[in-house]
């Protein structure tokens, strides 16, 4: 567990340089996605690598987005190679995958997997959101702070009266500083194996109603 914690405080911490990494050009293209009007999203492999995925918009507009992405699976890849030194059982991974591509928004997922030892990997997802190439919190997705306030009570009793879907639920479940993802209908809020339901049962979603929204 303390490698864990080790490992997520250095993914932080690459996450916030400010030094760019180098794309790797010859990166092999896995998915793309795009129609007359969104944009083209191409998955490529972090420096040749299938573990280390990462997603490239089409589009001036979206250069921050995509330099934000690139020094993500920079420090997942840099931890990897700095903890299998460590630890000869530490292996991790990074899938990605588009989640919503319409509207002028995109949602782009990152499943992230490190493995200890043990029964089972520890897993995490990160979500990437834009609108119109800015970057949106889950917070900021919200018309204001009343309806972030009213959407979490609205996730709350949403679990709370299905408990065969979420049988984890608490009173004290809650949607502050999770990760989320657009949906025809609002959003998807993410919520990690083990917050609502078994391991087995994987990452559960909960959606939310495009009436608190912004956007």
């Amino acid at each position: 567990m303390k490698i864990f914690l080790n490992c997520a405080v250095l993914i932080m911490a690459f996450f916030l340089l400010f030094s760019e990494p180098t794309i790797n050009d010859s990166s092999l293209d896995l998915v793309s996605a795009s129609t007359s009007i969104n944009p083209k999203i191409t998955i490529k492999n972090y420096k040749n690598n299938k573990n280390f995925q990462y997603a490239v918009i089409s589009g001036k507009k979206y250069d921050a987005a995509n330099n934000q992405m690139l020094k993500y699976i920079a420090s997942i890849y840099e931890a990897d190679q700095k903890f299998k030194k460590e630890n000869s059982k530490y292996a991790s991974y990074s899938i990605s995958k588009v989640k919503f591509n319409q509207d002028n928004k995109i949602s782009i997922s990152y499943i992230n997997a490190f493995y200890l030892g043990g029964a089972h990997d520890d897993v995490i997802m990160t979500v990437f959101n834009f609108y119109k190439g800015k970057n949106i919190t889950l917070q900021k997705a919200f018309k204001n702070s009343k309806a972030y306030f009213e959407a979490n009570k609205y996730v709350k009793n949403y679990v709370l009266n299905h408990p065969h879907q979420y049988p984890l639920a608490t009173q004290y479940t809650n949607i502050y500083n999770h990760q989320f993802y657009w949906t025809l209908k609002g959003i998807n809020v993410v919520f990690d194996p083990y917050e609502l339901d078994s391991f087995a049962s994987g990452f559960k979603y909960v959606p939310v109603l495009q009436r608190y929204l912004k956007y």
